[in-house]
């Protein structure tokens, strides 16, 4: 099957995209001028970032669905790893009193960030699997309440509060705040 681009939410995203380059170069100018002796400093950096998330997007919308849905669970597991990573001594970086980061080879970065992604594909895969089952046994049973309770509300309470736990741990609840209120828009959107 083959999947179509949904232009308007493509013109969208390259309109935020523009604004948002926009906003850092006019922004950035005086700052990037006193550490890099110009005043596109930042900008270019930012540019770099947008052109590389293009590239692996347009890579992205060649994977088949079901092949995302696949690999959904692995990456939210490999990305919660990371998140228990941070304590770790030698590998967690600590910041004004929060750990929140991986630094490795002096590089340092945000797991939670790649958890808002991992996230949403998860529970996104998770629903389309459990709610279709739901509604086949719902079909047949006429017990669609229990059923759902079941496997679409538990597993969602319990991922809400794996999460939860990690990003409390890490001091960082605006993160938590921005990936609740995403996986519950996920998550009545879906129909449930």
């Amino acid at each position: 099957m083959k999947r179509s681009i949904n232009y308007p939410f493509l013109g969208i995203s390259l309109a935020l995209l523009i604004v948002g380059l926009l906003f850092i170069s006019t922004l950035s100018a005086p700052i990037s001028l006193q550490i890099a002796g110009n005043t596109n400093y930042y900008l270019f950096h930012q540019l770099i970032v947008a052109l590389i998330g293009l590239f692996f997007g347009v890579l992205l919308i060649k994977i088949p669905i079901h092949t995302i849905k696949k690999l959904a669970p692995i990456l939210l597991v490999a990305n919660l790893l990371l998140l228990g990573a941070v304590f770790i001594p030698g590998i967690g970086a600590k910041f004004f009193g929060a750990t929140r980061w991986i630094s490795i080879w002096g590089n340092t970065f945000q797991p939670s960030e790649f958890l808002k992604l991992t996230s949403v594909l998860y529970l996104a895969s998770l629903l389309s699997d459990r709610f279709s089952e739901v509604r086949k046994i719902g079909k047949l049973r006429k017990q669609k309440s229990n059923d759902g309770l079941r496997k679409i509300f538990v597993p969602f309470l319990i991922l809400l509060a794996v999460i939860s736990g990690l990003l409390y741990l890490q001091k960082d609840i605006s993160t938590l705040g921005i990936i609740i209120c995403t996986l519950l828009i996920v998550y009545f959107t879906a129909g449930t």
